[in-house]
Order: C-alpha cells, then sequence, then structure tokens
C-alpha cells in the first residue's frame, strides 16, 4: 500500500447490538476462563454482553477505551483487530497481547475470511481511509468459516517470558531483560527486537518487567538480609501477597477500598499488633483486594539480645516473626469464617523494604495512601 495514505483504523469499530459471532462461539464451547480481557474492544459490546452473563471482563482499545491494562489475564480476546492494521502494527498488537497474557494462558485473534480488495478504500459512512488486509497467523485455528478464522495462541508457561512475537522473545535473565531470537537472523528478527524494546520501553508496560535486584535491603528471602537484625530499631515497609492473588478482601470502587467481613477482619488483627507490642508502632497500611501494605516501627528492641542469641531464640518482637504471627493469626480466623481450609490465606514469606529516611518515609506513605486509585483490578 502507499505509505503516504493516512488511514483510521478506529473507524472500523462496528457499532453492535448483540455478542459477535466470535465471541459467542467461544462462550459456547467453554474457551473463557477465569481473567478475560477484550483486546481491541471497539464501542465495548462484547465486554458488556460477557458481563451481563457473569464473566470476569475488562476491555481495551487503543482508541476508544484507552486504558492499557495493568494485570494479566488468563484470555485474551482479540477480534478484528489485525484485519484493519498494517505488519508492524500487527505485530504490536501479537506482542502486547502476549505481555497481557499469564503464563499458559489463551489468546483468541479472529481475522476476516472475506477480504477480497485488500489495501486503502474510502470509508461508506465517514468518508476517510481506512485499510483492509489479509491476515495469516502461526497458530492452531480453532475455527473457520467463509468470513472469519479463530486462531489459538498458548502463552508458554515459562515463567522467564515477558512477552513475544512470531519471531523473537523477551525474557528476564541475569537479572536483565534479553532477547531470544526464535529463527534464523534476518531482517525480521532485528525489527521484532527493535519492536519489543519499543513496547516493553513504554511507560505502560514496566509493571510487567520484574524489577532489578539492585538493593539488597529490597528483595524476598526467606532469610531476609543476611546478618541484618530485624529486631532492631529501624522504620519497615511491608508487602504480603495473597495466595494465588485472589482478590478475596473486598472491592475498589471509585477508587476507594470497600472491605469485606475478611478484610475487615485483617484489619482488626493488624490493628492489635500494636496492642500486644509495645516496642512496635504503626504507620500507614492498606488492605488491597490481593496484597497487603503496611508500615512498622520498631520504637526499640524489646530484649538486649545478641544477633546469635536471637538466632537461636526467634524473638517475637522482631519483624519476621510479627509477620509470622498476623499471617497464622489472620488465617486461623479465615477459616474459622469459612474460607477454604485447604488453603492458606497468604502467599509464602513477605517483601520488606528498609525505609532509610524522612524523605524515603513520606514518599511509602503517599504509595499506601494511593494505592486504591492506581490499582487495576
Amino acid at each position: 500500500m502507499n505509505k503516504t495514505i493516512t488511514h483510521y483504523p478506529e473507524l472500523t469499530a462496528i457499532q453492535r447490538d448483540k455478542m459477535s459471532y466470535p465471541t459467542r462461539i467461544l462462550m459456547q464451547r467453554g474457551r473463557l476462563n477465569k481473567d478475560i480481557l477484550d483486546f481491541g474492544c471497539g464501542h465495548g459490546r462484547d465486554t458488556l454482553e460477557l458481563q451481563k452473563s457473569g464473566y470476569c471482563v475488562d476491555k481495551y482499545d487503543k482508541y476508544h477505551h484507552p486504558q492499557f491494562p495493568q494485570k494479566k489475564y488468563d484470555t485474551i480476546l482479540c477480534h478484528y483487530v489485525l484485519n484493519v492494521l498494517e505488519k508492524a502494527d500487527q505485530s504490536k498488537v501479537l506482542a502486547e497481547v502476549s505481555l497481557l497474557l499469564k503464563q499458559g494462558g489463551k489468546a483468541y485473534f479472529t481475522v476476516r475470511r472475506d477480504v477480497f480488495r485488500p489495501g486503502v478504500r474510502i470509508h461508506k459512512y465517514h468518508q476517510k481511509p481506512t485499510y483492509q488486509c489479509n491476515v495469516v497467523l502461526p497458530f492452531t485455528s480453532f475455527l473457520r468459516t467463509e468470513h472469519c478464522e479463530i486462531y489459538e495462541y498458548t502463552k508458554p508457561s515459562d515463567s522467564w517470558l515477558i512477552a513475544e512475537t512470531i519471531s523473537v522473545a523477551a525474557i528476564w535473565k541475569n537479572n536483565k531483560v534479553q532477547y531470544q531470537k526464535k529463527e534464523a537472523v534476518n531482517a525480521r528478527t532485528d525489527k521484532a527486537i527493535a519492536l519489543l524494546k519499543e513496547v516493553l520501553g513504554e511507560e505502560r508496560s514496566q509493571c510487567f518487567i520484574p524489577k532489578q535486584n539492585t538493593n539488597l535491603y529490597e528483595r524476598k528471602n526467606s532469610l531476609r538480609l543476611r546478618k541484618y537484625d530485624y529486631a532492631q530499631e529501624g522504620v519497615y515497609f511491608i508487602t504480603i501477597n495473597v495466595y494465588q492473588f485472589k482478590s478475596v478482601f473486598g472491592r475498589i470502587i471509585n477508587g476507594e477500598m470497600h472491605l469485606n467481613p475478611l478484610g475487615e477482619m485483617v484489619k482488626r488483627e493488624w490493628l492489635n499488633s500494636d496492642n500486644i507490642r509495645d516496642n512496635i508502632k504503626l504507620e500507614a497500611f492498606i488492605i488491597m483486594p490481593n496484597h497487603f501494605h503496611g508500615i512498622i516501627i520498631i520504637k526499640h528492641p524489646a530484649r538486649k539480645l545478641s544477633l546469635e542469641d536471637r538466632k537461636s531464640l526467634s524473638p517475637s518482637e522482631d519483624i519476621p516473626a510479627i509477620i509470622r504471627g498476623f499471617k497464622g493469626a489472620t488465617t486461623k480466623q479465615a477459616w474459622a469464617m469459612g474460607y477454604d481450609k485447604n488453603k492458606s490465606l497468604w502467599q509464602r514469606n513477605f517483601y520488606d523494604i528498609i525505609i532509610r529516611d524522612q524523605d524515603h518515609l513520606k514518599n511509602t506513605i503517599a504509595y499506601i495512601n494511593n494505592n486504591p486509585s492506581n490499582y487495576k483490578k
């Protein structure tokens, strides 16, 4: 096509009054699992109809619903998007969908099979140029009719995979993003690497990229920071995640966290930590649907013990023991409230950051207080 012609993909979005054919077929065949994203949703009719049917579904469209998701999904729908894009933009969509999929998650790409005059044409109603092309993908063909074809893509289960295109994968290795070619080096792989770098370099993609472990104080480790006395005076920022990141403590509504009974119980137990220990003070905290943030200040060591003595006695006043007690108490109460006794309430271990100064503390408190308004379900 003539590259000088500007065309308008957003004009190809159809104002539907019912669920689209591909989504209806996938629903009938039981392919819509758990958290779902309608990628390239257009005006959002499929999203609305799926929500009416009881599915947990979010929507994203570059033009009509442009807030990029900040979580990963089990199932992603991408209907009739690739046909209206040029090659480079098609590859970007494939990379973004891969980025947004959980490991082992599935994406369904629907493409038209009735494009008989590929290229630029003038839109019948808007009288502006639009573009249509035929698309063939190297994925499993789930269904083909005379009008469309649905491809099924499964994201590999490798935990180090961040995102991929047809020819290149972005992986996390040796504490940084690396690019792994899936075929012989050629012009396409070089372009794919550049495209992946562009996608991963965008601010909206940063939450999907593992953080470099450049600060020993900021890491998850069952032994915590080696040779550090977690019973000494200090300010500690704690994060604890719910088991399997399940949203169990309530909902975010209009940027505010609304706790359910389980969340209220966790709140009571956290505040009780302050009551049963006279050497600590609790600062800002927030209970989110699937995780917890809180600041603990150890005002003074509860006992005058050497570090070696602390190792053997495991005093209840150090940070790991405080969190262990909190997690144990809340889990037992959750079970008493009907939570599945075969499952832990919390993930194993926790994250800690040792707060260095007043500015660090101020920024951390702001982060905690703004968590609900910044949260993407």
